[in-house]
């Protein structure tokens, strides 16, 4: 009961916070919180809520003390990467599917404004990807005791592999489009950040290639893009 009347005040409070970065990390722990005590009506909420929350995150945020003006890309992709682990575990709705939370992430995603550096954007893609590849495995790589997960309850479904085939194709598809725009920019500043970025992606295709094989036919784009990338220069060999 106590724990239940604390997840309670998190979820009233936490949404008022006026930091956006720590308002999605307060909202994704909580949620881990009342999972990990098997409250799982809570934490479908502050998932859902933090999910939302995505929405909110700007590209810069200003230092009042350093006067500064400050990229949130690196807090960002690490607290998207925390939140994707979390739902992992999260049981799948009877209604909604097993991956309705994902969904719900890629299309906040999708909807950032984030023209000044859309290489967080592919980052984020990277981490959704590699997350939602997971569940192509038998089974999750870790567990909550006495939380059953969408491998247990989903076990043997073909739908659920239809479902996580289907996503992880369009939000590969999706960032190589972003990506395909990216390398056609003159700007070199983004040049140099997309190779890295693009490789992650690769990767995380390529490893799970024998789970999700349908994906394997869209790798020559990040293939092509990261080699162009990542070469030294003609003109500057070292």
């Amino acid at each position: 009961a106590f724990v239940k009347a604390c997840v309670a005040f998190l979820h009233i409070t936490v949404p008022s916070i006026s930091d956006p970065l720590e308002r999605l990390r307060l909202l994704a722990l909580s949620g881990e919180v009342a999972l990990a005590n098997q409250l799982l009506p809570q934490a479908d909420t502050l998932f859902r809520v933090a999910v939302t929350a995505i929405g909110d995150i700007p590209p810069f945020v200003e230092d009042d003390v350093a006067h500064t003006v400050q990229s949130t890309a690196p807090r960002f992709v690490s607290l998207i990467a925390r939140l994707l682990a979390a739902l992992l575990l999260v049981p799948g709705d009877p209604t909604k599917g097993p991956l309705y939370l994902f969904r719900g992430v890629f299309n906040v995603i999708k909807e950032l404004d984030w023209d000044e550096d859309e290489t967080c954007k592919l980052d984020l893609y990277a981490s959704l990807l590699v997350t939602l590849n997971q569940f192509a495995q038998e089974s999750l790589p870790y567990h909550i005791r006495s939380v059953e997960s969408n491998d247990t309850l989903y076990l043997g479904d073909p739908a659920m592999r239809e479902e996580v085939c289907s996503l992880s194709g369009s939000v590969l598809e999706t960032a190589l489009e972003l990506a395909s725009k990216m390398h056609g920019s003159p700007d070199v500043s983004i040049g140099r950040k997309l190779g890295p970025v693009v490789t992650r992606l690769l990767d995380a295709v390529l490893t799970y290639a024998e789970t999700l094989p349908s994906l394997v036919p869209m790798v020559s784009v990040p293939h092509a893009i990261a080699r162009d990338r990542t070469q030294p220069s003609p003109h500057n060999p070292d």
